[in-house]
Order: C-alpha cells, then sequence, then structure tokens
C-alpha cells in the first residue's frame, strides 16, 4: 500500500515527466544560423535556399553583365570575400568550359579555360573552386585563376559539386550514380557507385549534415552515407514516384524530397517515411524547393505559385499574387530569415518577392526571360538569365 505522502511523492514525478515531453505538434527548439557566402548552387551544404540575413532589398536592376553562355540550373556562388564564380562559354560552344572571376565590384579578375563541357554551378571549398564536367572530370581552381587538379570520374558529372566548409570535405554525383567524396587537394576520401535498375538522365542533387551525413537518392532509392564511408542506412521507396531536382536536408532532421508532383518527409536517422502530400492539381508542377529553420517548405509550382507546407505534413496557404502564369515560379524560390522569397516567373519575364503571408514585396519586370535560381551576396540578388547569356545583379 502506498502512503498518501508517496502517492504525493510519485504524482509530482509523473508531472516532472509529462512536463518534460516535448508535444509533438510544437515546433522544434532550433540554433541560430552564422550567415555564411553563398558557397554552393542553394546556398549551404543542406540545399535549403534559405539566407539567414534580413535584407532590404528593392528590386531595383543594379547591373547587367553579358558574360557568356551558362550551363542550364546554374547560378554565381561566392567566396569569403565576396568574390563571384561562373562557368560560361563563349558563341554558345559547350566545349570552351571558361570558369570566370568578378570581384565584388564585378569587375572581371580573371577567366580560365578548361576546354570541357561544364554543367551546374561550381562550389568554394576553403581557397579551392570546384567545378564538374560531362566529360567525366572534376576539376580544382585556386582563387586566383590557376589549375590545382583534377580528376577523372565514373560518369558525366552533370550536377553541381557541393562544399562542406565545416569538415573540409566536398562531394559530386556523376550521371552514373558513382558518389565521389573528396579533400580541397583532389584526393578521394571515399566513392561508391550507387547504382539501381533505374538510369537517371539528371541525377539529383545530394543533400548533407552537420555531421557529414551524405543523402543522395536514385529514382525510388535513398541512402545516407557518412562522408568516411560508413552507410548509415539505405531504402527503397514503394511510394515514390520518380525523384527530381534537389534533396533538402533540413536542421531539424527531415529530408525532403520532391518528384513531379508529390512532396515527401523522411526522418534522417532511420530513413522512414514520415509523410507525403497528396499529389498536386496538375502533374509535372513540382520544381524546387526552398526550407526555413522550423522546417516549412516552400515549393515551386508553376501552375499555382508556391505551396507551402509546415514539418508536420500540413498545408499552408499556397502563395500565389495572381492567376497569371506570368507571376508563377519557374523553378527554385530562395527565402532570407523574414520569410521573404524571391523566385523568377515562368511565362513571363519578372522577378518576384512576397511575404509568407502572401504581401508582394515587388514584381520587378526584365528585359529577358526567367532564370533557374537566385544566389545572394552583400544584400544583393545574382541570377543567371533563361537565355543564358548574363548575370543579373538587383538591390
Amino acid at each position: 500500500m502506498i502512503a498518501n505522502g508517496d502517492r504525493i511523492f510519485f504524482f509530482y514525478i509523473i508531472i516532472a515527466i509529462v512536463s518534460c515531453t516535448d508535444p509533438i505538434d510544437e515546433p522544434p527548439i532550433l540554433p541560430q544560423t552564422e550567415v555564411r557566402p553563398w558557397y554552393n548552387i542553394r546556398y549551404d551544404y543542406s540545399n535549403t535556399g534559405y539566407y539567414p540575413s534580413e535584407l532590404s532589398i528593392e528590386g531595383i536592376v543594379f547591373d547587367t553583365l553579358n558574360i557568356g553562355y551558362t550551363p542550364e540550373l546554374s547560378t554565381p556562388v561566392f567566396d569569403d570575400s565576396g568574390n563571384c564564380y561562373v562557368a560560361i562559354s563563349e558563341n554558345n560552344s559547350p566545349m570552351d568550359g571558361i570558369i570566370k572571376k568578378y570581384d565584388k565590384n564585378l569587375s572581371l579578375d580573371w577567366q580560365l579555360e578548361l576546354k570541357s563541357r561544364i554543367e551546374g554551378s561550381g562550389c568554394v571549398l576553403d581557397s579551392t573552386v570546384i567545378f564538374g564536367s560531362r566529360d567525366e572530370i572534376i576539376f580544382g581552381i585556386s582563387l586566383d585563376g590557376n589549375l590545382k587538379w583534377s580528376f577523372q570520374t565514373n560518369g558525366e558529372i552533370v550536377n553541381s559539386p557541393i562544399a562542406h566548409n565545416d569538415l573540409g570535405f566536398a562531394i559530386a554525383y556523376s550521371r552514373s550514380s558513382e558518389l565521389y567524396v573528396f579533400d580541397e587537394t583532389g584526393t578521394i576520401i571515399f566513392q561508391d557507385n550507387l547504382a539501381s535498375d533505374c538510369n537517371e538522365s539528371f541525377p539529383d542533387l545530394p543533400a548533407m549534415d552537420s555531421d557529414g551525413n551524405i543523402y543522395v537518392s536514385n529514382c525510388n532509392e535513398m541512402s545516407s552515407i557518412h562522408y568516411t564511408g560508413t552507410v548509415n542506412w539505405q531504402k527503397t521507396y514503394e511510394e515514390f514516384d520518380q525523384l527530381r531536382w534537389t534533396l533538402v536536408y533540413s536542421n531539424i532532421g527531415i529530408i525532403y524530397a520532391t518528384s513531379y508532383s508529390e512532396l515527401f518527409a523522411i526522418d534522417s536517422e532511420s530513413g522512414n517515411l514520415l509523410w507525403s502530400n497528396h499529389e498536386t492539381d496538375t502533374d509535372g508542377s513540382g520544381l524546387g524547393i526552398a526550407v526555413d529553420p522550423d522546417g516549412t517548405v516552400y515549393w515551386g509550382n508553376r501552375y499555382l505559385g508556391i505551396e507551402v507546407y509546415d514539418y508536420l505534413g500540413n498545408q499552408l496557404p499556397t502563395l500565389s499574387i495572381s492567376d497569371d502564369d506570368y507571376y508563377k515560379p519557374e523553378l527554385y524560390p530562395t527565402i532570407d530569415s523574414n520569410n521573404n522569397i524571391y523566385f523568377g516567373t515562368n511565362a513571363g519575364q519578372y522577378l518576384v518577392s512576397i511575404t509568407s503571408e502572401n504581401a508582394v514585396n515587388f514584381t520587378t519586370p526584365l528585359d529577358f526571360y526567367s532564370f533557374y535560381g537566385i544566389t545572394i551576396n552583400n544584400d544583393k540578388l545574382y541570377f543567371n538569365t533563361r537565355d543564358n547569356t548574363k548575370m543579373v545583379v538587383i538591390e
């Protein structure tokens, strides 16, 4: 038999245990995020497209540079000093493989001709700029424009390499599903072939977390692999259509993946599917996503606008300033710490910024068609145009 005093003691123990358990519907507690240069195609090694700074951008064209023909799906990337790196080719010849560096005043510093078919964006790993090539080569270039090293790959590199500056390595994922992990000197730390029965013409962009775990997909399969080579888990998902675009790791421990018509949330520790949304209204409409620190997903849909989901999978109001396709997103949205969303439009020649409350910041008309992704440097927006010949700077 339990005495009255003991009952009171056990009652308080139970209360203490319950009060220490976070309800599943409460948002997670997040660490503060440090502002860094835009080293990678989607800002960080997790591909969030989230820039942790409050911006005051009015939508005014600051400069337009005729830089040459740029690869599709490419964006400018930056080093610690605010210098910008892009790959171009002259006269629309993909064999040029010219890397250009623009200083923070947008003056051309140098260019280096690699004579190779460069695809995607580069990335900056410490003092090395890294680009991949359809000719099955990865190049490492010094910040003063000299080729430091290169190595041959098994398969074309059609996606952008990604740098993990905290742990000092970069990754690249080839068209033949070969994953490469290497350091700033070009020394390969680990490589593995993740080929399956599916052969993707354009593989998804892998994502990483702060511990160096790499999340990489191949059609309806996904793996978590530590950069030293330890396999954490491998999963096949019958629920998946063929995945597209980019994996995104959220710092609350969720990996987001998209097909053309669905959004999936996956637990990063186990690989278990947490939830998926219903198919969107128009098949083939799903594009790239951006994720803020509390796990909210902003999913570009070229027919509907920006679809929004919280980390539990609840759909929030879709962001759309007009039913006109001229104002619908083209590919990847970018967001800042004030939850301003920036994107290029699908049918029209506009740069659009709206808030998470669907208020319009600006709709800037442009003299060229839209673009695939926006990067941020020194409180300005940078992007390559869809005709692949210009880099535009917005303030």
